[in-house]
């Protein structure tokens, strides 16, 4: 039987929801009070293992670095340099801009005839034979001498049609010029492009051709002669380089 005082203690209890003195655990009106309990004993249980927890991790750091191993790191993403802003090997230009330069011209041609001394000028018109060199169709070089005229500035040379040299001429006109002076004994080879006379062009240029041998009367005659087998031409020669070896 329950004395009166206990009664009374418990009616109290029940009423303020505290244990009262002889209360067990896990009775109803303890049971909050209870749990309150278990959770702060939780967190401070926590906490110590917490501080537990830096304490070791503070020693095996210190032994680590005693006996020279380190914890891992994390690895991270590759350093890479800086790109420059601007190449190192090009200069840096202070100032005002210059101007741009002009586009590269090449140097003119030289005409040849025009760096001939009057000597030499007169060594071609008097001369009185060529040998004229041309090309055949196998490439190689086909070798005739033929009288010929220096007007100052281009070669005239007699032929006919369908001759070798003439065919030559219209395949490549790519030929050479040999003049020489048996006297002397000096002579000039020269290069450059030929071309052929038809026509009308035949009279004039054969006309200034016989001229060089003949009298003007002589040299007409001589040209009508010819003129009537119908098959002359004239090859002109212009120069582009000469080569001269002095008596």
């Amino acid at each position: 039987a329950i004395e009166p005082a206990e009664a009374e203690a418990e009616a109290e209890s029940e009423a303020t929801g505290e244990a009262g003195p002889g209360t067990l655990p896990g009775s109803r009106p303890d049971r909050r009070a209870f749990l309150r309990q278990l959770s702060g004993e939780a967190v401070s249980t926590a906490g110590r293992l917490a501080g537990f927890s830096s304490i070791i991790r503070r020693s095996v750091t210190a032994a680590g670095d005693a006996v020279g191993i380190r914890e891992p790191e994390t690895p991270s993403a590759e350093a890479r340099p800086t790109p420059p802003l601007r190449d190192p090997a090009v200069p840096v230009v202070t100032g005002a801009p210059s101007a741009p330069s002009a586009p590269f011209a090449p140097a003119p041609e030289q005409d040849p005839v025009a760096a001939l001394t009057p000597d030499q000028h007169d060594f071609l018109a008097r001369s009185a034979r060529a040998v004229l060199a041309v090309n055949d169709p196998t490439g190689a070089p086909h070798l005739t001498s033929s009288r010929y005229h220096w007007d100052g500035s281009m070669f005239r040379l007699p032929a006919q049609l369908y001759t070798a040299r003439a065919e030559a001429v219209d395949r490549d006109p790519r030929v050479g010029l040999l003049v020489e002076d048996a006297a002397s004994e000096a002579w000039v080879a020269v290069t450059g492009r030929a071309s052929v006379a038809y026509g009308d062009d035949v009279d004039r240029e054969m006309l200034l051709l016989l001229a060089k041998y003949l009298a003007a009367d002589p040299a007409a005659l001589r040209w009508a002669e010819l003129r009537a087998s119908g098959d002359r031409i004239v090859i002109r020669i212009r120069p582009a380089r000469f080569v001269w070896r002095p008596a």
